[in-house]
């Protein structure tokens, strides 16, 4: 990594290390904090709650609801090895042509799923074309939100990324409400198109006076507010196989230990879902995003080496007392669990994030 810290391009802006100078709130984005929202409320609904929203007569169907998730998460995968693979190669995931069908795959992929539930005898048929298309379009916008992160410094990714994920789980909440059978699909179906509205206003929207261009030359090309591109994609050079042997095993391993966290604590709520078990959702993730900035702000560094010293202890003592909690208060037990999963889930992103920033590394490779 410091041969790449040493070949990174230089900013007109302040570096990840130095604190924003108008402080935090300047760095808020509201398209970015609520697309990104929806993007996690879409998969929160889709992959942990399918069962309940989609397969409410799961007795009648001749497919298993969990097929769905699954297969979804392979489409994920198999699209995201791709971009990775094929790096720069891929110039028209850049277009908001392109973007904006990614989107659209994402609605009639969930649309599938919303017919594979309701129409029990056919459920197979539509649940392998719902699999495969959430998983291209979710894999597609996802890149392309680390496109859009890392345009920022260190103070914004985390800004944003803990807002948006109070916004994604208060969603998730009220998709949750008892609603007549169709309604809740329906509203599901609509999140990913809401979702690229404000991906493309991210991407392709007015400049931010606190986004970061990505080099001296861009800076000067565009000096004011206006319609803009930066060159997406335009990054470092970098070996595939020792930047997979680097950050893609111990990635390996975090995303191991979140997803085991999120079925943890998905598996732990039962359904039907209460104004009770909908309440634990927004209060955790309002402490678990006050935590992690709170771990942010009291690291002057910036340095994610001090961050995951604070945060991994926080969260394996967390899970550790959780059963002895879990004695007292059953629902206390659940807010810190999820103050653990949106802790980990924080600090992987911004993880990410950070390394595409900083290190002028394409989201394409990083994310891929």
């Amino acid at each position: 990594m410091e041969n790449l810290e040493a070949r990174a391009v230089s900013s007109t802006a302040s570096t990840p290390e130095t604190p924003p100078k108008d402080g935090w709130l300047s760095q808020f984005s509201l398209p970015m904090t609520l697309g990104f929202g929806l993007h996690w409320a879409w998969v929160y609904a889709t992959i942990y709650a399918s069962r309940y929203i989609f397969f409410p007569y799961a007795s009648d169907s001749i497919v298993d609801p969990l097929f769905f998730p699954l297969l979804s998460m392979v489409s994920l995968v198999t699209t995201l090895f791709f971009y990775g693979i094929r790096g720069g190669k891929v110039e028209y995931i850049k277009k908001p042509s392109f973007q904006l069908k990614a989107g659209i795959v994402m609605v009639a992929g969930t649309f599938c799923l919303l017919l594979a539930g309701a129409i029990p005898a056919a459920g197979l048929y539509f649940s392998i074309p719902a699999g495969i298309l959430t998983g291209f379009g979710s894999g597609t916008l996802l890149v392309c939100w680390g496109e859009g992160f890392r345009r920022r410094d260190a103070a914004a990714i985390t800004l944003n990324t803990a807002t948006s994920i109070v916004v994604a789980y208060i969603l998730y909440a009220l998709l949750l409400f008892p609603l007549p059978p169709i309604i809740g699909p329906l509203l599901v179906c609509i999140l990913p198109i809401a979702e690229t509205f404000f991906l493309l206003k991210t991407l392709h929207g007015r400049r931010n006076p606190a986004e970061i261009p990505l080099n001296k030359a861009l800076s000067a090309d565009n000096p004011g507010p206006g319609p803009y591109e930066i060159p997406t994609f335009h990054d470092l050079k970098v070996r595939r196989s020792f930047f997979a042997v680097r950050i893609g095993i111990p990635s390996l391993v975090f995303g191991f230990a979140l997803g085991l966290l999120r079925q943890l604590y998905f598996g732990s709520t039962s359904e039907p879902f209460t104004f009770g078990s909908q309440l634990i959702f927004i209060v955790g993730a309002i402490l678990g995003s006050v935590l992690f900035i709170i771990s942010m702000l009291a690291v002057s560094s910036r340095d994610y080496d001090d961050i995951y010293r604070i945060l991994v202890p926080v969260i394996a003592i967390s899970l550790f007392v959780v059963p002895a909690i879990n004695e007292l208060s059953a629902l206390l037990g659940l807010i810190l669990l999820l103050m653990s999963v949106i802790c980990f889930e924080l600090m992987m992103w911004v993880a990410f994030c950070e390394i595409s920033h900083r290190y002028r590394i394409s989201p394409l490779l990083v994310f891929g």
